[in-house]
């Protein structure tokens, strides 16, 4: 039934229960209240739910009333337990950290050196130098070539004369002359 409030018993009842915990606020009562007042249909649905909350609340205290000191203790327990630093695993155990840090370097650069060593071995060695002869002033040398043609063969000689090779410098490096410059 519609009454003088502006709402319906469809409304009306889906508000009960919070008209009856005193959860709505002051206008939502006064609205319910005023549709209670005027509607006995919702009025008898407001005394029996009133009846069954308090029922309920003789039967089961502990319902939607928590004790204080259980509630305080409970909060208690749990800023402790924030208050806390933690501790991470890192922290408790650094070795495992560097034993793991040191497998993972291992195996990545294993196969760098590896390959690295097999390298080196399987380049040539480059050659040593050996002086076969001190060569102090000049020589000459013969050369002597021969070629065969059909039944006959030529015999070719030359003199050369060569002048021995200059000492090398050592360690390759270059030559300082004292007061030389760049410029030309």
């Amino acid at each position: 039934m519609k009454s003088k409030s502006s709402l319906t018993c469809g409304e009306c009842r889906t508000l009960l229960p919070g008209y009856i915990g005193r959860e709505l606020s002051r206008e939502a009562r006064a609205r319910v209240a005023s549709h209670i007042d005027t509607c006995d249909a919702c009025y008898g649905v407001y005394l029996q739910q009133r009846a069954v909350t308090g029922e309920l609340r003789q039967l089961l205290p502990a319902i939607g009333q928590a004790e204080t000191p259980r509630l305080e203790s409970i909060w208690s327990a749990v800023q402790t337990g924030l208050s806390q630093p933690r501790v991470s695993p890192l922290q408790k155990d650094p070795t495992r950290f560097g034993i793991a840090a040191l497998i993972i370097a291992a195996a990545v650069l294993l196969p760098w050196l590896i390959n690295q060593q097999r390298l080196v071995l399987s380049l040539p060695l480059p050659p040593t130098p050996v002086a076969l002869a001190v060569l102090s002033q000049e020589t000459e040398a013969v050369i002597t070539s021969a070629t065969a043609e059909g039944n006959s063969v030529s015999v070719n000689t030359e003199y050369v004369s060569m002048a021995a090779t200059p000492p090398a410098q050592p360690n390759y490096s270059p030559v300082i002359q004292i007061g030389a410059t760049d410029a030309p």
